[in-house]
């Protein structure tokens, strides 16, 4: 994705979020949680006689999951804490 393209899907999210908080905050806990249950299943299904390769291949499928779960948790947090936003 060049600049120009990364450049408006954050102008579009950033309306999307100004137009429906709420919804963009439950997206992003969703999100979230998928992605931990992706980790969850992940480790629980690994074999126990891996072979370097795969188990590398394991922990960067890990790494990214847990990398998505952390940011999309992030961005429900900086939703809910704007005050400008909050139902009245």
């Amino acid at each position: 994705m060049n600049e120009l393209d990364q450049a408006r899907a954050a102008q579009a999210e950033r309306a999307a979020y100004e137009a429906a908080p709420e919804e963009t905050a439950i997206h992003f806990c969703i999100t979230a949680a998928i992605a931990l249950v992706e980790v969850s299943q992940a480790l629980m299904a690994r074999p126990a006689e891996a072979t370097p390769a795969q188990r590398e291949v394991q922990w960067k499928t890990l790494h990214t999951y847990a990398k998505t779960a952390g940011r999309s948790a992030y961005r429900a947090a900086s939703i809910l804490a704007d005050r400008k936003s909050a139902p009245v």
